[in-house]
């Protein structure tokens, strides 16, 4: 009795719905044309509940098909309807809508363009892109010569790259450049596939002419500001494949001099690019050199094109056999080779001059074998028969004065962050100081955050100590040494796993560590004072109950920054202020700026995390003090984890197999 009652209220629902929607039916027939456009404004905005998703869709279609409606009022109609199967992902019901208002409005250009245009764009949004180009080649071949064909045709063009016919996509969306009229932001778009679909097709000229078209300023404007960098370059690259170095060099030296949006590591690019070109084209050695050294005299702040700009005037001098100047110029890249890949191509450079220089390959070997084994040999014992010697600490350093004079200006003004005491570590790399920059990259890994101590440890070993070593070969103290501190794994001093600290060693008394005035960023003593003056009020600041969430949190980073420009995480009671904070107070979105200073205190200016595994180890012993929220410390946890995993030591190289003995062949009577 009870279903029956159901389904019987159902019924009545349902045939009071269609009894509505009939009788909305009847009334639209004799609506005002200003009714007709107060409902549908309603329909709209009712058209995103999805409750009333069966009224909606029938009263727009009774729209649509009546009579009473003008062409403007049924296309708007239209695109409710449509935009609300679309977004529900309808497609079927989307096409229907459209054929509906077709049928309603035969032989209506106007209205055709629309439908397919839509459903053009419905397939595309989808990733449907097979029927996104069914319904464009339609609308092309019903409307060849309609004013959206042209971008009708950019957009077919898109979508044939997006299946990988290149050849398909460069045919039509050169129909559609010759069809634009007055369009410069459709026209740029054109050229930006047209230029791709070239380059894939390998049409290396047709990309050429398409970017030559789309570096015009008027073009570019119709881009966004980050992409015209990119089009610039990708002109001078096309210049270049094509041969026309003088040319690529013309316009590289015209781009380098354009300050305004363009960034100093662009505009180094540039001056890169007009060395690579010179090498391209068998320029003097002279010349390639002269234009390499601009590339750190002209843009002494960015270091990204310095490697490959020092292997160029080595490569340089080596083509002239000029081979004493060229290892001098490789002690350098050797020096600054901070990955494996870098090292074992410098290792192979500067073995090979020695042949080149010697005749033979007597230094050369010894070079190798003093990078495999270090000065121990062998045996790893020291003053034993088999201790080698390193034939490159007998090649002097080059003089690059204009470098020394460039460097020490910006050695000056870089600022006092990690990443600036490593890029003045760099700068002594690349003048041949290798022991200087080693103070510099231990300066960098103590100031560092606890997001940039990996990779400043990472420098403070990969180029520092490989630099000041000479060799890279047992290394892994150092890594271990970074990651764990004197205590070794256990954390308890004076046990078997301690781990004797590899890098102080290397530069004995030269090692000077400065706390509290800024370490070696050189600071002024008025900043000094500055700094100190801000620190206490910032932390005035964040002692107050009232200064709370996010304010509060700048207040914590900023007082962070204060500590790492200072360099002064090892002053008295640091510790316990940061633990006061996180004690005393709700947990708010300060929490992870407060345990990252905690972290950094428990460092206290040391370049190893000895002191923070404890700290960590310390908190994992005490999960009932909660002294950090369990969702922050998950997420900060992870960033610990990602800091140690990056300090692993990397794989040692396969030993290389010893040739076997040639069994002795027996002579024949």
């Amino acid at each position: 009795m009870k279903n029956f009652l159901l389904h019987k209220i159902f019924l009545t629902k349902g045939m009071a719905a269609n009894f509505a929607v009939l009788l909305f039916a009847a009334a639209a027939s004799a609506q005002s044309p200003e009714k007709i456009d107060q409902e549908l404004a309603k329909l709209a905005g009712d058209s995103r509940n999805n409750a009333k998703t069966y009224e909606v869709v029938t009263k727009l279609d009774t729209i649509i098909t009546g009579k009473a409606a003008s062409v403007q009022q049924k296309i708007n109609a239209f695109n409710i309807i449509f935009d609300m199967h679309a977004r529900n992902k309808k497609y079927s019901d989307a096409a229907a809508a459209a054929a509906k208002i077709c049928e309603s409005l035969p032989g209506n250009p106007e209205v055709r363009q629309i439908t397919l245009l839509a459903i053009i764009n419905m397939y595309a949004s989808a990733q449907q892109f097979d029927r996104a180009i069914e319904n464009a080649n339609t609308f092309l071949k019903e409307f060849p010569d309609a004013r959206s064909s042209a971008e009708v045709r950019v957009k077919l063009a898109s979508y044939l790259s997006r299946k990988k016919d290149f050849a398909g996509s460069l045919g039509e969306v050169e129909k559609a450049i010759a069809q634009i009229k007055d369009n410069d932001k459709l026209m740029a778009e054109a050229l930006v596939i047209a230029m791709d679909a070239a380059a894939q097709a390998k049409k290396p000229e047709k990309e050429l002419e398409m970017v030559t078209k789309l570096k015009d300023d008027k073009y570019l404007k119709a881009r966004n500001q980050w992409e015209h960098y990119g089009i610039r370059m990708r002109y001078a690259n096309c210049l270049r494949k094509a041969g026309k170095l003088d040319e690529t060099i013309r316009y590289c030296t015209e781009s380098e001099k354009i300050v305004e949006n363009h960034p100093p590591d662009q505009r180094q690019n540039w001056c890169k690019m007009i060395a690579d070109c010179l090498a391209e084209k068998k320029a003097s050695s002279d010349e390639i050199i002269r234009q390499c050294e601009k590339v750190f005299v002209d843009h002494p702040a960015i270091s990204n094109n310095w490697y490959s700009a020092q292997q160029m005037i080595v490569d340089a001098f080596a083509r002239e056999k000029k081979f004493n100047e060229a290892l001098s110029a490789a002690r350098i890249m050797f020096d600054a080779s901070d990955d494996q890949w870098k090292r074992e191509h410098s290792c192979r450079v500067v073995a090979d001059l020695f042949k080149q220089l010697d005749g033979n390959d007597t230094r050369a070997q010894q070079f190798i074998e003093f990078q495999d084994q270090g000065p121990d040999g062998e045996d790893k014992k020291a003053g034993t028969d088999d201790d080698l010697k390193n034939p490159l600490s007998a090649v002097n350093y080059p003089s690059y004065a204009e470098r020394e004079k460039s460097f020490a200006r910006t050695t000056a003004e870089c600022g006092d962050n990690s990443a600036a005491s490593r890029h003045r570590g760099l700068m002594q790399i690349y003048t041949g100081h290798p022991r200087k920059a080693m103070q510099y990259f231990i300066d960098g890994a103590r100031r560092a955050s606890c997001d940039d101590f990996s990779p400043a440890a990472l420098d403070m070993i990969r180029i520092g100590a490989h630099s000041v070593r000479g060799y890279d070969a047992d290394m892994e103290d150092f890594y271990r040494f970074a990651s764990l501190g004197p205590n070794g794994p256990d954390g308890k001093a004076g046990t078997e796993d301690d781990i004797k600290d590899p890098i102080a060693p290397l530069l004995g008394n030269e090692l000077k560590l400065t706390s509290g005035s800024g370490g070696m960023a050189g600071l002024p003593e008025a900043d000094v004072k500055n700094l100190r003056e801000v620190q206490a009020f910032l932390q005035s600041l964040a002692g107050d109950q009232l200064t709370k969430g996010r304010d509060r949190r700048d207040v914590i980073v900023s007082i962070e920054r204060i500590h790492e420009a200072l360099l002064d995480w090892n002053a008295p009671g640091m510790k316990q202020w940061y633990a006061s904070q996180l004690a005393n107070f709700d947990k708010d979105d300060a929490e992870d700026a407060l345990f990252n200073g905690l972290q950094l205190a428990a460092r206290a200016c040391r370049y190893d995390l000895g002191d923070v595994q404890a700290l960590w180890k310390d908190l994992e012993s005490k999960p009932e003090e909660k002294l950090v929220a369990p969702e922050t410390m998950k997420r900060i946890g992870m960033q610990w984890q990602k800091t140690l995993k990056m300090l692993n030591p990397p794989p040692k190289p396969k030993p290389k197999p010893k040739p076997k003995p040639k069994p002795a062949v027996k002579k024949t009577k």
